[in-house]
């Protein structure tokens, strides 16, 4: 799969959030998207996602439509707080079949203490974060788009995040927004400063 980026540009209440932006995305490589808090990250990410449309410039991509081949993780998505860890799973499974069950599934996320039934209302926004970003890494769609996956994650899940990523990156698109922190970009290959693209 690949992904290109033509002279994409976001225009927001007449504010230049970033203009020409073109860059090809290719599978088996993870990129960086870097920018402090507030440059247009997650603008972009949108953008890449089908979320919002460009002010400016388009998108060509090996498949005609992706956008059912999307796996999305970022603070501001929110699961459904009244559902159990193992509702949400079974969900996801729904829509992405997955090849593992969910006891395998909670084995992976290394929470300390058993959760199936518990609902995602009692975990904390750590453990929420680690399991969603869970699903997101180990769906079977061919673009991970993933806006600061780190947030609220403690030393031991990051390290996890990476672990994980780093076993599952073959034959995908990875994208992944920061402002800076390389913690979260470890595994990344190839960077895009938006800042370069604002003037």
């Amino acid at each position: 799969m690949w992904i290109e980026l033509h002279e994409i540009g976001k225009i927001y209440r007449e504010q230049v959030v970033f203009k020409n932006i073109s860059k090809n995305f290719s599978a088996n490589t993870v990129y960086g998207i870097k920018g402090s808090n507030g440059s247009g990250k997650s603008t972009l990410i949108k953008i890449i996602s089908g979320y919002l449309n460009p002010s400016k410039g388009h998108i060509t991509s090996s498949h005609k439509d992706y956008s059912h081949d999307i796996a999305y993780c970022a603070p501001y998505i929110k699961p459904i707080q009244e559902l159990t860890l193992k509702e949400t799973f079974n969900l996801h499974s729904n829509i992405d079949k997955r090849t593992i069950s969910y006891d395998e599934f909670e084995e992976m996320l290394k929470f300390p203490f058993t959760v199936a039934n518990k609902q995602l209302s009692e975990f904390s926004s750590g453990m929420q974060q680690k399991a969603l970003l869970g699903l997101a890494i180990l769906s079977s769609k061919s673009l991970l788009l993933l806006d600061e996956p780190c947030s609220n994650l403690d030393t031991n899940a990051i390290d996890w995040y990476n672990s994980t990523l780093e076993k599952h990156k073959k034959d995908r698109i990875i994208i992944i927004a920061s402002n800076n922190q390389q913690v979260e970009m470890d595994l990344a290959e190839e960077f895009l400063e938006i800042e370069n693209y604002k003037k």
